[in-house]
């Protein structure tokens, strides 16, 4: 509440404005180094991601200290090693299936499944990595099309990357509703902090899903 209403450049202080507002003009990933925002007397670390869309800079900022890493990033055993493996691979679905294992190491989740359709966009599970603790496997598994609708398909062309922390996280409005600058509604189609649609939600809560991650394979324009 403190902030609503202030200019970025006052959130961020006249020095550290700047550096931003540089980074922004250059193209340059705002996200490389941790923002001190001041807040009730204290500075609060915050990740930043920006990107313009619909006439307006988006600036979005999330609390450093809820996120966690595993383990330092280490080049050999994070890229290097996983690439080598995978270049091994004699088929796209033996690719596949290490590129599953990869990910779901690197990334912490208790599932990784790679997704394929076909040409009516069906779908089909071709890959899977899980832990010890996952009794049901979804190897092999089919899905009609109707289950990831055509405005779900074209964010997930638009966003090559998509992450819902917590299915059980309840949404916030965005405050105006009405952008001063558009006269419209915040489009948050590439927005990293997107609410998902609570008929995803509660598919996701139904598969017994806590957080997900979805990653694009995009060949020729269209979804793989």
């Amino acid at each position: 509440e403190t902030l609503l209403g202030c200019s970025i450049e006052s959130v961020l202080g006249t020095q550290q404005f700047e550096t931003f507002r540089s980074q922004v003009l250059n193209n340059e990933p705002p996200s490389a180094k941790l923002l001190r925002i001041p807040a009730n007397g204290r500075a609060v670390e915050m990740h930043c991601i920006a990107h313009r869309h619909d006439g307006v800079l988006i600036v979005e900022l999330d609390l450093a200290s809820e996120t966690h890493s595993l383990e330092p990033l280490e080049l050999d055993a994070h890229i290097r090693i996983p690439l080598g493996r995978m270049e091994q691979a004699t088929d796209i679905l033996q690719l596949f299936r290490l590129a599953a294992e990869e990910i779901r190491r690197l990334s912490g989740f208790d599932r990784v499944m790679v997704y394929r359709f076909d040409e009516g966009l069906n779908g089909e599970v071709i890959a899977e990595a899980v832990g010890a603790a996952l009794p049901v496997l979804y190897l092999g598994s089919r899905f009609p099309e109707s289950d990831i609708p055509a405005q779900a398909r074209q964010l997930f062309l638009m966003n090559p990357s998509r992450s819902i922390a917590d299915v059980a996280a309840e949404p916030v409005p965005i405050i105006p509703e009405i952008g001063p600058l558009t006269g419209r509604p915040l489009d948050l189609t590439r927005s990293c902090l997107r609410s998902a649609a609570p008929i995803h939600l509660k598919y996701l809560r139904n598969m017994a899903v806590q957080s997900s991650m979805t990653l694009s394979i995009v060949v020729n324009h269209r979804l793989w």
